[in-house]
C-alpha cells in the first residue's frame, strides 16, 4: 500500500493513554491526547505514515534497488 490509511483505530502495545489522530478536509492531522508524552508519540506515528515511502526510496536509492521501484530510467543510479 501507498498512501497512509487515514481511518481505523491503530493500537499500540506501548504504554501511552488515548492518541486520537483525526484529519481535515485537507488531510492534515489533529492529535489529542492527555499528556505531552502522548502527543509526541502521536506525532511521530503521523510522521512515519506520511513518510514511509521517501524512506523506502531513499533505501532502495543506497542499496542499488531502485530500478526495481521505478524502472529502466533509473539503472544508471543502481550501478
Amino acid at each position: 500500500q501507498t498512501l497512509p490509511v487515514y481511518s481505523g483505530t491503530f493500537i499500540s502495545n506501548r504504554d501511552y493513554n488515548k492518541i486520537e489522530i483525526t484529519r481535515d478536509e485537507y488531510a492534515r492531522p489533529n492529535i489529542k491526547s492527555e499528556t505531552l508524552k502522548d502527543t509526541m508519540y502521536g506525532l511521530g506515528y503521523v510522521h512515519a505514515q506520511e513518510r514511509l515511502w521517501s524512506m523506502d526510496l531513499r533505501r532502495r536509492l543506497a542499496s542499488g534497488t531502485l530500478s526495481e521501484f521505478v524502472g529502466k530510467a533509473s539503472l544508471d543510479l543502481d550501478k
